[in-house]
């Protein structure tokens, strides 16, 4: 029998997704299945870097090392210890991970190419982040040159997309009455312009400047952020909530969900 390391187990999802992603002719599906590679080797990183502390840790039941705990558990657990795994852009980057993994394994999963490069690439600099802090390692040893020079070129098309579209985000931070940019859950930028005839139920079409995708906007009961229709949940009479606001609210609504069920 062969024994697989945390390590090298995670270092064959990142050379597995980096080469999916690469190969060409690209595909929109064969690219979804890279980024949910890329997602799992987050989770063992992660669990490498509870694993530091004690190998127990990594289990939900620590007198029936049994299970391993999810990936919410695990980021709980390091924030016990004092040892949050990212801050600021990372930190984005890590919730999107959670949120992508929940996605594409229990749901339908529904995408651009674009969204699909912004994902890669911010998960890529996330997992370059977490590689020298748990082993002091950069990703790129894991790549060949030729994958490098992709990832670089989508890299470099994804600034020169925001850069063309930063003068008016920036307008839209300055002047907008509805808060605007808002959240695209698409490519989970803030890059969302409202049409300008937002209705007076607060319902209204949204834009993203980035990625390019169009969805009804509406806003949520509680928090009054501005967000995607089918990201906020009914709860009561005609009223909905965002799930943050929900699990807030609630006692015991959407446990499951919140545990990657």
């Amino acid at each position: 029998m062969e024994r697989i390391t945390l390590k090298e187990n995670c270092e064959s999802f990142i050379k597995e997704a980096v080469s999916m992603y690469c190969r060409q002719p690209s595909t929109v599906h064969r690219k979804a299945v890279s980024l949910m590679l890329l997602v799992q080797a987050v989770e063992l990183l992660l669990k490498q870097k509870l694993a530091n502390h004690s190998s127990l840790l990594l289990y939900e039941n620590v007198d029936t090392p049994k299970r391993t705990v999810s990936m919410k558990s695990c980021l709980q657990r390091l924030a016990h210890l004092g040892q949050p795994p990212a801050q600021g852009k990372d930190q984005k980057a890590l919730e999107r991970a959670v949120e992508l993994r929940n996605r594409i394994v229990h749901h339908e999963f529904e995408t651009n190419e674009m969204a699909l490069k912004a994902d890669f690439v911010r998960l890529c600099g996330l997992l370059h982040e977490l590689r020298l802090q748990v082993y002091r390692e950069p990703l790129f040893e894991l790549i060949s040159r030729s994958e490098m020079e992709v990832l670089r070129n989508e890299q470099n098309l994804l600034i020169e997309v925001k850069n063309r579209c930063k003068e008016e985000i920036d307008s839209l931070k300055k002047n907008s009455g509805y808060g605007e940019p808002h959240w695209c859950g698409w490519c989970a930028n803030d890059s969302v312009k409202l049409s300008d005839d937002c209705a007076e139920d607060y319902e209204a079409d949204g834009k993203c400047l980035i990625c390019g995708e169009s969805e009804t906007y509406t806003v949520c009961e509680r928090c009054e952020k501005w967000l995607p229709q089918a990201e906020l949940e009914e709860y009561g009479t005609n009223n909905k909530m965002c799930l943050e606001c929900l699990e807030y609210v609630t006692d015991d609504y959407w446990y499951e969900s919140s545990v990657g069920k």
